[in-house]
């Protein structure tokens, strides 16, 4: 599997946590003019105990999902970037760090990007930057009729992706895309970088794109 946050966002909906996760992704550029790009996935820890006290699945203690993280890190991703992926589960979440070096002067790496839709990995177009994220239906269908999953996604969960302006200079607007249409968010300019924060439950009910437009 390439897509690590269709991983993960089973192991989550295996013991009724969907949604209810952080996702912060940093996309830099480093010295040697390559874009580094850290996307960190996690659970907190307290919010699973307290979902597990309004549910009547099984509970699951700290070596079985240090045991799904191991399964999670077996798998080979994105090995076209030469990713690495380790493990989060400290005292407060556990997670995933996904680390990977791209390097979009390289026409072959520019074209593996633009042949699929890879999650996390941005796709340059001439008026915009584009993250796309896919979801499986059966995630989708699991979430949308989960009022309390949707619940806890809302009040917890957020996207945060921090974009130094060495990657995109300016930004007129950004857009959430879906199968239904697409809508305006808010972003903030924080001098080197751009910040957008998502809602969690905004990208997980379906596929998404999200498009930071450049000023032309």
């Amino acid at each position: 599997m390439k897509h690590a946050i269709k991983i993960l966002c089973t192991v989550i909906l295996s013991i009724c946590l969907s949604g209810c996760f952080d996702i912060f992704q940093h996309i830099t550029v480093n010295d040697r003019g390559v874009q580094q790009n850290t996307i960190k996935i996690t659970v907190s820890k307290g919010i699973i105990r307290m979902a597990e006290s309004f549910s009547s699945e099984q509970s699951f203690d700290d070596r079985e999902l240090d045991k799904m993280l191991d399964e999670i890190i077996s798998e080979e991703h994105y090995q076209d970037y030469s990713a690495s992926i380790t493990k989060i589960n400290d005292t407060t979440d556990i997670g995933i760090l996904l680390d990977m070096a791209i390097d979009y002067r390289d026409k072959n790496t520019v074209d593996t990007i633009n042949k699929d839709n890879i999650d996390f990995i941005p796709k340059y177009y001439r008026n915009a930057m584009v993250i796309h994220i896919s979801n499986s239906d059966s995630s989708s269908s699991q979430l949308e009729n989960n009022d309390k999953i949707n619940e806890f996604s809302a009040l917890f969960g957020k996207y945060r992706i921090l974009i130094n302006k060495k990657c995109i200079n300016t930004i007129d607007h950004v857009g959430v895309r879906t199968n239904t249409g697409e809508t305006n968010i808010d972003f903030l300019d924080v001098y080197d970088a751009y910040l957008i924060e998502i809602p969690i439950s905004a990208i997980l009910a379906e596929s998404v794109d999200i498009i930071m437009y450049l000023k032309l």
